[in-house]
């Protein structure tokens, strides 16, 4: 079947334009609404994502300054372990080894001296300086065996003074003495501390 159009020519040519500008005037139309719609889209996501990465700087920010805090708290714990470590071991490495003084004194003790007590003590002072006294208590035979005691304390190496009171020599017969020997200080070096 054939169709049969009786418009004239001129007038089928307006209306198939019309038809084409009524089409591409739709397309266009719906060009700019797809295109607004991608435009008003991108903005809500470039909002989107500067609200997120806003939140999310936030966030590593706290995360951030949390770590740094622990950090510190790490680094001065470790400060103050090292500062007592340092102590320690400037306590060991500065101390008086009594077992190498003992030798000395027990050879020095004349026959006729008991020894009752022995104590010692060390300090290191603010300079980093070892102090030691010992001090040695017991009964004699004789005065004279106790100035011979003295005199020899006095000759150990370690020694740098001996301290008798007056009130060892009142007893003539088994006086009770007590003699207190200061030691010769030891000097720690920085990098023993």
């Amino acid at each position: 079947m054939r169709e049969i159009n009786l418009l004239p020519p001129s007038r089928r040519q307006s209306l198939r334009r019309e038809v084409t500008l009524a089409s591409i005037g739709r397309f266009l139309s719906s060009l700019m609404v797809g295109l607004g719609m991608l435009t008003v889209g991108a903005v809500l996501a470039m909002i989107g994502l500067w609200i997120f990465f806003y939140t999310v700087a936030a966030t590593n920010n706290v995360e951030f300054e949390r770590t740094i805090a622990q950090y510190r708290e790490l680094r001065d714990g470790i400060a103050e372990q090292n500062i007592f470590l340092n102590y320690i071991y400037g306590l060991g490495t500065g101390r008086q080894v009594w077992s190498d003084f003992l030798p000395g004194l027990f050879t020095s003790i004349p026959p006729g001296v008991e020894i009752a007590t022995m104590s010692g003590r060390s300090v290191i002072n603010e300079e980093g300086v070892v102090e030691s006294t010992f001090t040695v208590s017991g009964r004699a035979a004789a005065r004279s065996t106790l100035t011979i005691f003295a005199d020899r304390l006095r000759l150990l190496p370690d020694v740098a003074q001996v301290d008798a009171p007056s009130s060892n020599l009142i007893q003539r017969e088994n006086p009770l003495y007590r003699f207190t020997l200061q030691l010769k200080d030891k000097i720690i070096e920085e990098e023993e501390l």
